[in-house]
């Protein structure tokens, strides 16, 4: 069975469409790789990844030393309202 010219070109056409994709995707994953070396100085995703899930955890331990923080104090103004008022103020 002979192949049409046609066939030939459409499948050359389509061979350079993902040439094209394929070097556009290398690019933006080369230049993404260079941020995540530059911003946060790791060297690869998985490493990212670690750092990511170590930094949610830190801010979690964060955000909860914050909110008890904040209830305590809420709970000092409750007793001890006015004194802690003139204390801050003064500052």
């Amino acid at each position: 069975m002979p192949v049409a010219i046609d066939d030939v070109q459409e499948v050359r056409r389509t061979y350079d469409r993902l040439v094209k994709a394929v070097s556009v995707a290398e690019g933006r994953r080369l230049a993404a790789m260079e941020r995540l070396r530059g911003e946060f100085g790791v060297k690869s995703v998985p490493s990212a990844k670690r750092l990511l899930a170590k930094l949610r955890r830190r801010a979690k331990l964060k955000a909860e030393a914050y909110f008890k923080a904040k209830e305590r104090y809420k709970k000092l103004l409750a007793v001890h309202g006015a004194a802690i008022e003139g204390v801050l103020d003064a500052d």
